[in-house]
């Protein structure tokens, strides 16, 4: 059944698009990610970086948003493009993973998302970044839309109209987050939902990769709580480098046996 990866960035973010590729090199996964993987540009410069480092899928949509931060208008508008690509993606494929530019990605992330634990196929139709406790019952608050997987359905085109109509309304609105709006309307519409495994598709705002041990399982990070492309790309490229420590140090005690 079809499906699709889908990051989007301007020229600025660039950082972010060659270490979420250098990230998908760990473990020999890029060339697999990116034959699912579609990139948006929002402008030329971003699409020139894509045939500089043989980056695949990359498209064109050009909007030209001006370089913005953290619940700035601009910045907004751009972290609402993902709604729209997200409507018209599900109007030709079965399974929708957004993710945003600054995730770093080790290994194939379909997994956890198509099936259980156990084997058997997943019943949910929304899955989105654990923020503040588990959304799976009625207790959670929040969730977190940088990663974000959408099974196509009735209810997730009403989902994704709901959240396009509150645009220019969340645009405006500095003190608060298109993310603010998630819960609600899938609740109210009873979509089947719960977040990602908290362990696997991690949120930087709580671990950053120091005394982190858990990277045999890891599928992604993502640099949360942090403003500024600088900021977030040394992060990013931190927690690439603990990886990468992480694998010689595997790679050297399977030498020695």
């Amino acid at each position: 059944k079809s499906s699709i990866m889908v990051t989007y960035l301007s020229y600025h973010l660039k950082d972010f698009l060659l270490l979420q590729r250098k990230a998908m090199e760990v473990w020999n996964m890029r060339d697999c990610l990116e034959s699912r993987m579609l990139t948006v540009c929002t402008d030329q410069m971003c699409i020139d970086i894509c045939t500089i480092y043989n980056i695949k899928n990359c498209i064109l949509l050009e909007l030209n948003f001006p370089p913005s931060d953290f619940k700035q208008s601009a910045y907004e508008a751009f972290t609402y493009l993902k709604y729209e690509l997200a409507y018209e993606a599900l109007q030709v494929v079965n399974y929708y993973f957004m993710f945003d530019i600054d995730i770093i990605i080790f290994k194939n992330p379909w997994i956890h998302v198509m099936y259980n634990s156990d084997g058997s196929p997943s019943i949910y139709d929304f899955r989105g970044q654990n923020e503040m406790g588990s959304v799976c019952g009625n207790e959670g608050k929040y969730i977190n839309s940088g990663q974000m997987f959408i099974r196509n359905s009735s209810k997730a085109n009403l989902f994704l109209m709901q959240m396009l109509q509150l645009k220019d309304e969340i645009v405006n609105k500095k003190e608060q987050l298109d993310q603010d709006y998630i819960l609600p309307i899938l609740r109210r519409i009873n979509m089947t939902l719960c977040e990602l495994p908290e362990d696997l598709y991690i949120n930087g705002c709580y671990i950053d990769g120091d005394g982190w041990t858990y990277f045999s399982s890891l599928i992604s990070w993502h640099a949360t709580c942090l403003t500024g492309v600088t900021m977030k790309s040394k992060k990013m490229m931190h927690f690439y480098l603990k990886m990468i420590e992480y694998k010689r140090n595997v790679t050297e005690l399977i030498d020695h046996r």
